[in-house]
C-alpha cells in the first residue's frame, strides 16, 4: 500500500487547523446543601478576574450532574503561557472549594462552542457576551437565600428577555416569530388544549400582560434583584448592539437575530432552572395575539405531554409557589417533553445534550 500523502507530517491542503483554544472548561460536582455559597464563591471569582483582565468572557450552565464552567482567557495565541497561568489558578480555586465542602468533585474538559447554532464563529462572540452577563446575573440570583430569591426566577427573566429582542432591534410583534422559533425549533410547547394544566388561562393572561409592562416587573422586585437585571440590561444592549454590528448587518449572516435570540433564551432559561413546563407556558402565553385567550388557540398540540406532576401556574404572578429556586440536587434544565430535541437548545449538538 503507497504511504500518505502526508504521512510526513506535510499539511492536508483542505483541512485549516484553528488556532490554540482560549477558553477553559470545568465540570463541577456541587455538594447538595451548599450550593448558593458555590453560587456566590463563582459569581466573585468570574467578576474578580472579569474586571482584573485576566479572562474576557464566561458563562456556566446547568448540565448533569452539576454545572459546567468557561472561561476564557483575555489573550490570544501570542500569549501562550497565558491560558495555562489561568487554567492553574483556577484549578487551585477549585481544589480550594473542594477541601472546604462546596463541592464533591471536579474535572478539567473541553469547550465546543455552539458555532453552528448561532451562525459561526464570528456570532459566537456577541452570544459569549450576552453569556457572561446573563451568567453574572442569575448567579447573582441563586447565591441569594432560598427566602429571599423564592418566586423572583420568572419575574426576573421576563425584563431579562425583553433586554436581549431590544439590543438586536426585534421590535413590536416580531417576537412572535421568536416565541414560534422556540416552539418549533426547541420543543418549548405545550401539550393539547384539552389537556391544560390548572390555572394555566389565568397565569398566561398575567404573563402577557407582565411582557408588555416590564419596567412593572422590576420595580416590583426587591432591590437585588432589581439591580442585576439593570445591569444586565445595560450590558447586554451593548452586547447586542456589536453582535449587530459585527454580524448580522454585515454580509450573508447563517442566522437572523430571532432565530439567535430564541436559542440565547433557551440557555438563559437553563441558568435560571426553569422547568420544561414553565418556559413552555411562557413561550404559550407570549404567543397569544391581543384577545385571544390560551384555551381558544388552535394548534397548541403536539405530541408533547407536560412533565407529569408539573403545573402550568407554578412558576407565575398569582398563587405562584416560589420555587424557582434550585432545590438541593436539582441540576436546573429539568427533562424537557417526551420527544423533545435537546436540553438547553433543541440542536443535537455538542453544548446542547
Amino acid at each position: 500500500m503507497a504511504p500518505s500523502p502526508w504521512a510526513d507530517g506535510a499539511d492536508c491542503p483542505h483541512v485549516h487547523p484553528r488556532p490554540p483554544s482560549t477558553w477553559l472548561h470545568y465540570g463541577l460536582i456541587p455538594a447538595p446543601d451548599r450550593r448558593p455559597a458555590l453560587y456566590a464563591e463563582l459569581r466573585a471569582t468570574a467578576t474578580a478576574l472579569l474586571d482584573g483582565g485576566r479572562a474576557r468572557e464566561f458563562f456556566f450552565m446547568h448540565k448533569p450532574p452539576g454545572l459546567r464552567v468557561r472561561f476564557q482567557s483575555a489573550h490570544a495565541g501570542t500569549h501562550a503561557g497565558t491560558r495555562a497561568g489561568l487554567d492553574g489558578e483556577l484549578s487551585e480555586v477549585l481544589d480550594g472549594w473542594r477541601r472546604d465542602g462546596l463541592l464533591r468533585e471536579w474535572r478539567g474538559g473541553v469547550y465546543e462552542p455552539e458555532e453552528y447554532l448561532f451562525g459561526g464563529p464570528v456570532s459566537m462572540a456577541g452570544v459569549h457576551r450576552v453569556f457572561t452577563a446573563d451568567s453574572l446575573a442569575w448567579l447573582g440570583h441563586h447565591a441569594a437565600p432560598a427566602g429571599v430569591r423564592a418566586g423572583q426566577a420568572w419575574t426576573m427573566s421576563l425584563p431579562m428577555m425583553r433586554a436581549v429582542l431590544d439590543s438586536l432591534d426585534i421590535a413590536g410583534w416580531e417576537d412572535l416569530d421568536v416565541w414560534d422559533r422556540l416552539r418549533r425549533q426547541t420543543g418549548r410547547r405545550l401539550a393539547d388544549p384539552g389537556r391544560l394544566p390548572a390555572g394555566a388561562v389565568t397565569v398566561a393572561s398575567a404573563l402577557r400582560a407582565a411582557w408588555s409592562a416590564p419596567h412593572r416587573l422590576v420595580a416590583a422586585l426587591p432591590p437585588h434583584a432589581a439591580e442585576l437585571v439593570e445591569r444586565y440590561r445595560e450590558a447586554v444592549m451593548a452586547a447586542g448592539r456589536r453582535w449587530l454590528d459585527s454580524y448580522f448587518t454585515v454580509g450573508q449572516p447563517a442566522v437572523g437575530p430571532r432565530e439567535a435570540a430564541a436559542f440565547v433564551i433557551v440557555f438563559h432559561w437553563n441558568r435560571a432552572g426553569l422547568s420544561a413546563a414553565r418556559q413552555a407556558l411562557i413561550v404559550e402565553a407570549l404567543m397569544a395575539r391581543p384577545g385571544e385567550t390560551l384555551a381558544a388557540r388552535p394548534g397548541l398540540g403536539g405530541d408533547e405531554a407536560l412533565p407529569a406532576g408539573s403545573h402550568g401556574d407554578e412558576a407565575l404572578p398569582a398563587g405562584s409557589h416560589g420555587d424557582e429556586a434550585l432545590p438541593a440536587g436539582s441540576h436546573g434544565d429539568e427533562a424537557l417533553p417526551a420527544g423533545s430535541r435537546g436540553d438547553e437548545a433543541g440542536s443535537g449538538g455538542g453544548e446542547a445534550r
